[in-house]
Order: structure tokens, then sequence, then C-alpha cells
């Protein structure tokens, strides 16, 4: 093998191990109140994460109470994860998920902002192996 080719595979392979070590972030909105949820990593099977909700109304920070986040996975009919998240005083909130199988999975996240009810959905969150 040509030292091209052994470097070609190093850099490939540490694109592929470094995407894993990559923080990710998903939104969502609900009328005029908008989430942003970060996690340090891509999320992988079997490992809790540390979620970070941030709700925003009109581009200022919003408080939520009762949040829950509610991690299912799509078009499987299983018993799902419901951890309440802990409020954080920034205003965000923080709480952890553990996704149990590779493949594709939403979060709903209920609370209440404003004495209203709010549900937030993030579709296709992919969890790897």
């Amino acid at each position: 093998m040509s030292r091209m080719s052994v470097l070609v595979i190093i850099i490939m392979a540490s694109c592929i191990l470094g995407a894993c070590g990559q923080a990710v972030q998903y939104q969502a909105s609900q009328a005029n109140i908008s989430m942003t949820v970060q996690m340090a990593n891509a999320p992988q099977v079997n490992q809790s994460q540390p979620l970070t909700l941030t709700f925003r109304k009109d581009n200022t920070p919003v408080v939520v109470q009762n949040v829950v986040c509610d991690a299912q996975m799509v078009g499987m009919t299983m018993g799902s994860n419901r951890p309440m998240a802990d409020a954080n005083p920034d205003g965000s909130h923080v709480c952890n998920l553990l996704f149990t199988m590779d493949g594709e999975w939403m979060l709903i996240v209920t609370g209440k902002a404003e004495n209203q009810p709010i549900r937030l959905v993030i579709p296709k969150i992919i969890v790897a192996k």
C-alpha cells in the first residue's frame, strides 16, 4: 500500500471519528415561541446525553415551566423516555436522554409558558450505533 493510500485512509477515519464528537443542534417553534436543543455530541445508542434547551419568544428569553422531554422512536411501539428537565439560573433547561436503539427518533418537549401549554416537536433525530 502506498503512503498516499495510507494518508487518505487516516484522513477519512479522522473525519468519520471526528463527526461523532461534534455538537449538534435542533430547532422547533410553536406560534411565537422557539426552542433550541443542543447536544455536546451526535446521539449514540445507550449513551446518556445531556440536552440543553433554550426557549425564546420574539428573540428574547422566555420562562417555561414543567419542561418534559419525551423521546420516541419513530415507527416503534415501545415505552417512552420522559425525563423532566431541570431549570438553570440562566433560563435554559437540561435533561438527560438515553436513546436505546439506533435509528430515527423524535423529541416532543412540553411545558407551560405564560400560563399556556406548549408542545414543540423535533423530528428526525438520527441515532447511530
